[in-house]
Protein backbone atom coordinates (compact mmCIF):
# COMPACT_ATOMS: atom_id res chain seq x y z
CA UNK A 1 0.00 0.00 0.00
CA UNK A 2 1.43 3.45 -0.89
CA UNK A 3 2.57 5.58 2.03
CA UNK A 4 0.04 8.27 1.11
CA UNK A 5 -2.84 5.79 1.33
CA UNK A 6 -1.64 4.60 4.73
CA UNK A 7 -1.46 8.12 6.11
CA UNK A 8 -4.98 8.85 4.91
CA UNK A 9 -6.59 5.64 6.14
CA UNK A 10 -5.02 5.46 9.60
CA UNK A 11 -6.92 8.45 11.09
CA UNK A 12 -10.19 7.11 9.70
CA UNK A 13 -9.58 3.68 11.25
CA UNK A 14 -8.64 5.33 14.56
CA UNK A 15 -11.81 7.45 14.58
CA UNK A 16 -13.91 4.38 13.88
CA UNK A 17 -12.28 2.47 16.72
CA UNK A 18 -12.76 5.37 19.12
CA UNK A 19 -16.45 5.52 18.27
CA UNK A 20 -16.84 1.75 18.61
CA UNK A 21 -15.10 1.79 21.99
CA UNK A 22 -17.31 4.57 23.35
CA UNK A 23 -20.46 2.91 22.02
CA UNK A 24 -19.48 -0.35 23.72
CA UNK A 25 -19.12 1.51 27.04
CA UNK A 26 -22.59 2.99 26.50
CA UNK A 27 -24.41 -0.28 25.81
CA UNK A 28 -24.08 0.00 22.04
CA UNK A 29 -25.26 3.59 21.51
CA UNK A 30 -23.55 6.89 20.82
CA UNK A 31 -24.66 10.51 20.42
CA UNK A 32 -24.03 12.82 17.47
CA UNK A 33 -22.31 15.34 19.74
CA UNK A 34 -19.97 12.60 20.97
CA UNK A 35 -19.00 11.63 17.44
CA UNK A 36 -18.13 15.25 16.64
CA UNK A 37 -16.10 15.47 19.86
CA UNK A 38 -14.13 12.39 18.76
CA UNK A 39 -13.21 14.16 15.51
CA UNK A 40 -15.86 12.85 13.12
CA UNK A 41 -17.07 15.28 10.48
CA UNK A 42 -20.76 15.81 9.86
CA UNK A 43 -20.36 14.33 6.38
CA UNK A 44 -18.80 11.19 7.85
CA UNK A 45 -21.75 10.82 10.24
CA UNK A 46 -24.12 11.10 7.25
CA UNK A 47 -22.22 8.46 5.30
CA UNK A 48 -22.14 6.08 8.29
CA UNK A 49 -25.89 6.56 8.72
CA UNK A 50 -26.51 5.93 5.03
CA UNK A 51 -24.51 2.69 4.95
CA UNK A 52 -26.03 1.35 8.19
CA UNK A 53 -23.04 1.64 10.50
CA UNK A 54 -25.03 4.17 12.52
CA UNK A 55 -28.73 3.41 13.06
CA UNK A 56 -30.84 6.35 14.32
CA UNK A 57 -32.66 5.63 17.59
CA UNK A 58 -33.74 9.14 18.56
CA UNK A 59 -32.69 12.46 17.02
CA UNK A 60 -28.94 12.75 17.59
CA UNK A 61 -28.57 9.24 19.03
CA UNK A 62 -27.47 6.14 17.12
CA UNK A 63 -27.05 2.44 17.65
CA UNK A 64 -23.50 1.69 16.53
CA UNK A 65 -23.13 -1.20 14.07
CA UNK A 66 -26.41 -2.96 14.88
CA UNK A 67 -30.16 -2.48 14.92
CA UNK A 68 -31.24 -4.36 18.06
CA UNK A 69 -30.74 -2.73 21.46
CA UNK A 70 -30.78 -4.44 24.83
CA UNK A 71 -32.87 -3.02 27.67
CA UNK A 72 -29.77 -1.22 28.96
CA UNK A 73 -29.11 0.05 25.46
CA UNK A 74 -32.51 1.72 25.32
CA UNK A 75 -31.98 3.24 28.77
CA UNK A 76 -28.57 4.61 27.78
CA UNK A 77 -30.00 5.96 24.53
CA UNK A 78 -32.84 7.67 26.40
CA UNK A 79 -30.40 9.50 28.64
CA UNK A 80 -28.21 10.51 25.67
CA UNK A 81 -31.23 11.80 23.76
CA UNK A 82 -31.95 14.31 26.54
CA UNK A 83 -28.59 16.02 26.30
CA UNK A 84 -25.47 16.49 28.35
CA UNK A 85 -26.01 15.93 32.05
CA UNK A 86 -29.31 14.05 31.68
CA UNK A 87 -29.94 11.18 34.10
CA UNK A 88 -32.31 8.24 34.24
CA UNK A 89 -34.77 8.53 37.10
CA UNK A 90 -37.95 6.99 38.46
CA UNK A 91 -38.79 3.59 37.01
CA UNK A 92 -35.96 3.87 34.44
CA UNK A 93 -33.37 4.38 37.17
CA UNK A 94 -34.90 1.51 39.17
CA UNK A 95 -34.54 -0.71 36.08
CA UNK A 96 -30.94 0.42 35.52
CA UNK A 97 -30.25 -0.48 39.15
CA UNK A 98 -31.84 -3.91 38.51
CA UNK A 99 -34.40 -3.31 41.27
CA UNK A 100 -37.57 -3.32 39.15
CA UNK A 101 -38.54 -4.30 35.59
CA UNK A 102 -38.32 -1.62 32.94
CA UNK A 103 -41.41 -0.15 31.31
CA UNK A 104 -41.76 1.25 27.81
CA UNK A 105 -41.57 4.90 28.90
CA UNK A 106 -38.10 6.08 29.95
CA UNK A 107 -38.07 8.73 32.70
CA UNK A 108 -35.19 11.17 32.42
CA UNK A 109 -34.28 14.38 34.25
CA UNK A 110 -32.60 16.94 32.03
CA UNK A 111 -31.12 20.36 32.75
CA UNK A 112 -32.40 21.79 29.45
CA UNK A 113 -35.22 21.37 26.97
CA UNK A 114 -33.59 18.57 25.00
CA UNK A 115 -35.78 15.47 24.79
CA UNK A 116 -38.93 17.06 26.20
CA UNK A 117 -41.08 15.97 23.24
CA UNK A 118 -39.44 12.71 22.17
CA UNK A 119 -41.71 9.65 21.87
CA UNK A 120 -41.05 6.99 24.50
CA UNK A 121 -39.24 9.43 26.80
CA UNK A 122 -40.80 11.30 29.71
CA UNK A 123 -38.31 14.10 30.25
CA UNK A 124 -38.48 16.34 33.30
CA UNK A 125 -36.68 19.66 33.67
CA UNK A 126 -35.46 19.45 37.24
CA UNK A 127 -32.64 21.10 39.10
CA UNK A 128 -30.70 18.38 40.91
CA UNK A 129 -28.32 18.61 43.84
CA UNK A 130 -24.86 17.14 43.35
CA UNK A 131 -25.74 14.32 45.77
CA UNK A 132 -28.72 13.39 43.56
CA UNK A 133 -26.38 12.26 40.76
CA UNK A 134 -25.03 8.75 40.47
CA UNK A 135 -23.72 6.14 38.04
CA UNK A 136 -24.76 2.50 38.34
CA UNK A 137 -23.31 -0.23 36.12
CA UNK A 138 -22.04 2.53 33.85
CA UNK A 139 -25.51 4.06 33.39
CA UNK A 140 -26.21 7.67 34.44
CA UNK A 141 -28.90 7.57 37.13
CA UNK A 142 -30.26 9.62 40.00
CA UNK A 143 -29.39 8.54 43.52
CA UNK A 144 -31.59 5.86 45.05
CA UNK A 145 -33.25 8.47 47.27
CA UNK A 146 -33.98 10.79 44.33
CA UNK A 147 -35.15 7.84 42.23
CA UNK A 148 -37.66 6.97 44.96
CA UNK A 149 -38.88 10.57 45.22
CA UNK A 150 -39.42 10.87 41.47
CA UNK A 151 -41.22 7.53 41.41
CA UNK A 152 -43.42 8.71 44.28
CA UNK A 153 -44.36 11.77 42.23
CA UNK A 154 -45.49 9.64 39.29
CA UNK A 155 -46.78 6.31 40.54
CA UNK A 156 -48.78 4.52 43.22
CA UNK A 157 -47.48 4.31 46.77
CA UNK A 158 -47.05 0.52 46.70
CA UNK A 159 -44.51 0.86 43.87
CA UNK A 160 -42.37 3.13 46.03
CA UNK A 161 -42.56 0.69 48.94
CA UNK A 162 -41.58 -2.13 46.59
CA UNK A 163 -38.60 -0.12 45.33
CA UNK A 164 -37.35 0.49 48.87
CA UNK A 165 -37.78 -3.19 49.72
CA UNK A 166 -35.73 -4.24 46.71
CA UNK A 167 -33.10 -1.58 47.44
CA UNK A 168 -32.74 -2.92 50.98
CA UNK A 169 -32.30 -6.47 49.71
CA UNK A 170 -29.73 -5.35 47.12
CA UNK A 171 -27.77 -3.30 49.64
CA UNK A 172 -28.42 -0.05 47.77
CA UNK A 173 -30.53 1.67 50.43
CA UNK A 174 -28.81 4.36 52.49
CA UNK A 175 -31.07 5.64 55.27
CA UNK A 176 -28.89 8.70 55.95
CA UNK A 177 -29.01 9.64 52.27
CA UNK A 178 -32.80 9.29 52.33
CA UNK A 179 -33.18 11.47 55.42
CA UNK A 180 -30.96 14.16 53.88
CA UNK A 181 -33.09 14.19 50.72
CA UNK A 182 -36.33 14.44 52.71
CA UNK A 183 -34.85 17.39 54.61
CA UNK A 184 -33.39 19.10 51.55
CA UNK A 185 -36.41 18.63 49.28
CA UNK A 186 -39.27 19.51 51.60
CA UNK A 187 -42.46 20.27 49.71
CA UNK A 188 -41.36 18.41 46.58
CA UNK A 189 -44.05 16.56 44.67
CA UNK A 190 -44.36 13.00 45.94
CA UNK A 191 -42.67 13.73 49.28
CA UNK A 192 -45.68 12.67 51.39
CA UNK A 193 -45.82 9.31 49.58
CA UNK A 194 -42.08 8.81 49.95
CA UNK A 195 -42.12 9.74 53.64
CA UNK A 196 -44.85 7.17 54.33
CA UNK A 197 -42.88 4.47 52.50
CA UNK A 198 -39.70 5.27 54.45
CA UNK A 199 -41.57 5.22 57.76
CA UNK A 200 -42.80 1.75 56.84
CA UNK A 201 -39.22 0.49 56.79
CA UNK A 202 -38.87 0.78 60.54
CA UNK A 203 -35.93 2.19 62.43
CA UNK A 204 -32.93 3.10 60.29
CA UNK A 205 -33.90 0.84 57.42
CA UNK A 206 -33.99 -2.71 58.75
CA UNK A 207 -32.19 -5.07 56.38
CA UNK A 208 -34.59 -7.78 55.28
CA UNK A 209 -33.38 -10.82 53.34
CA UNK A 210 -36.59 -11.10 51.31
CA UNK A 211 -39.76 -9.19 50.56
CA UNK A 212 -41.92 -11.86 52.29
CA UNK A 213 -39.97 -11.19 55.51
CA UNK A 214 -40.97 -7.54 55.25
CA UNK A 215 -44.59 -8.47 54.53
CA UNK A 216 -44.69 -10.83 57.52
CA UNK A 217 -43.24 -8.15 59.81
CA UNK A 218 -45.79 -5.62 58.55
CA UNK A 219 -48.68 -8.05 59.12
CA UNK A 220 -47.58 -8.44 62.74
CA UNK A 221 -47.23 -4.70 63.29
CA UNK A 222 -50.70 -4.19 61.82
CA UNK A 223 -52.08 -6.67 64.34
CA UNK A 224 -50.55 -4.75 67.21
CA UNK A 225 -47.72 -7.22 67.92
CA UNK A 226 -44.42 -5.78 69.15
CA UNK A 227 -41.86 -5.65 66.34
CA UNK A 228 -39.43 -8.56 66.24
CA UNK A 229 -35.74 -8.22 65.59
CA UNK A 230 -35.08 -8.98 61.94
CA UNK A 231 -32.30 -11.32 60.83
CA UNK A 232 -30.80 -11.22 64.31
CA UNK A 233 -27.83 -13.33 65.32
CA UNK A 234 -28.45 -15.96 68.03
CA UNK A 235 -25.12 -17.19 69.47
CA UNK A 236 -24.96 -20.80 70.57
CA UNK A 237 -21.47 -21.92 71.46
CA UNK A 238 -17.81 -21.08 70.71
CA UNK A 239 -18.54 -18.52 68.01
CA UNK A 240 -21.30 -20.57 66.41
CA UNK A 241 -24.90 -19.49 66.08
CA UNK A 242 -27.87 -18.96 63.79
CA UNK A 243 -29.42 -16.01 61.99
CA UNK A 244 -33.11 -15.80 62.89
CA UNK A 245 -35.59 -14.25 60.45
CA UNK A 246 -38.06 -12.81 62.99
CA UNK A 247 -36.87 -13.03 66.58
CA UNK A 248 -38.54 -12.04 69.85
CA UNK A 249 -35.83 -12.59 72.52
CA UNK A 250 -38.21 -11.79 75.38
CA UNK A 251 -40.56 -14.55 74.16
CA UNK A 252 -37.85 -16.97 73.01
CA UNK A 253 -39.78 -17.12 69.72
CA UNK A 254 -38.33 -17.45 66.23
CA UNK A 255 -40.52 -17.36 63.10
CA UNK A 256 -38.74 -18.41 59.91
CA UNK A 257 -40.05 -17.29 56.51
CA UNK A 258 -38.96 -20.09 54.18
CA UNK A 259 -38.46 -19.75 50.43
CA UNK A 260 -38.66 -22.62 47.91
CA UNK A 261 -35.12 -23.87 48.57
CA UNK A 262 -36.17 -24.90 52.08
CA UNK A 263 -38.32 -27.64 50.50
CA UNK A 264 -35.23 -29.42 49.12
CA UNK A 265 -34.19 -32.58 50.98
CA UNK A 266 -30.72 -31.43 52.02
CA UNK A 267 -31.99 -28.02 53.13
CA UNK A 268 -34.79 -29.65 55.11
CA UNK A 269 -32.28 -31.83 56.97
CA UNK A 270 -30.16 -28.80 57.82
CA UNK A 271 -33.25 -26.90 58.98
CA UNK A 272 -34.27 -29.81 61.24
CA UNK A 273 -30.81 -29.86 62.86
CA UNK A 274 -30.88 -26.10 63.31
CA UNK A 275 -34.36 -26.13 64.88
CA UNK A 276 -33.34 -28.91 67.25
CA UNK A 277 -30.30 -26.88 68.28
CA UNK A 278 -32.47 -23.83 68.99
CA UNK A 279 -35.01 -25.90 70.93
CA UNK A 280 -32.14 -26.97 73.18
CA UNK A 281 -31.87 -23.30 74.19
CA UNK A 282 -35.60 -23.09 74.86
CA UNK A 283 -36.46 -21.35 71.57
CA UNK A 284 -39.85 -22.01 69.95
CA UNK A 285 -39.32 -22.22 66.16
CA UNK A 286 -42.20 -21.79 63.69
CA UNK A 287 -41.76 -22.02 59.91
CA UNK A 288 -44.07 -20.39 57.36
CA UNK A 289 -43.52 -20.63 53.61
CA UNK A 290 -43.14 -17.47 51.56
CA UNK A 291 -46.00 -18.32 49.20
CA UNK A 292 -48.40 -18.36 52.16
CA UNK A 293 -47.23 -14.92 53.29
CA UNK A 294 -47.63 -13.53 49.77
CA UNK A 295 -50.81 -15.29 48.62
CA UNK A 296 -52.68 -15.97 51.87
CA UNK A 297 -51.63 -13.21 54.30
CA UNK A 298 -54.64 -13.82 56.57
CA UNK A 299 -53.56 -17.44 57.08
CA UNK A 300 -49.94 -16.42 57.62
CA UNK A 301 -50.99 -13.85 60.22
CA UNK A 302 -53.19 -16.39 62.02
CA UNK A 303 -50.26 -18.81 62.26
CA UNK A 304 -47.92 -16.13 63.51
CA UNK A 305 -50.39 -14.89 66.12
CA UNK A 306 -50.89 -18.46 67.29
CA UNK A 307 -47.12 -18.77 67.68
CA UNK A 308 -46.90 -15.53 69.66
CA UNK A 309 -49.70 -16.66 72.00
CA UNK A 310 -48.07 -20.08 72.41
CA UNK A 311 -44.77 -18.42 73.35
CA UNK A 312 -46.57 -16.22 75.86
CA UNK A 313 -48.30 -19.26 77.41
CA UNK A 314 -44.97 -21.06 77.70
CA UNK A 315 -43.45 -18.10 79.48
CA UNK A 316 -46.46 -17.88 81.80
CA UNK A 317 -46.20 -21.55 82.66
CA UNK A 318 -42.48 -21.26 83.31
CA UNK A 319 -43.07 -18.29 85.62
CA UNK A 320 -45.63 -20.24 87.70
CA UNK A 321 -43.35 -23.24 88.22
Amino acid sequence: MPASATSLSTPRITLGRLAAGLADEQRGVIAHRQLLALGWSRSRVKRATADGRLVPVWPGVYAHGHRVLTRDGWLAAGALACGEGALLTGRASAAARELMPAISTIDVVTPGRCGLKLPGIRAHRTRLRDEDRDVHRGLPVTSLARTALDMAALGPADRVAQLLDEALLAGQYDHREMLELMTGCRGARGMATLRAAVEGLGDDGIVFRSRPERLARDLLLGAGIAAPRVNAWFPTRAGHGHELDLWWPWLLLNIEIDGPRHRLPHRRRLDALRDADLRGFGVLVIRIETHIVERAPELALARMLEAVHEAERRLGSAART
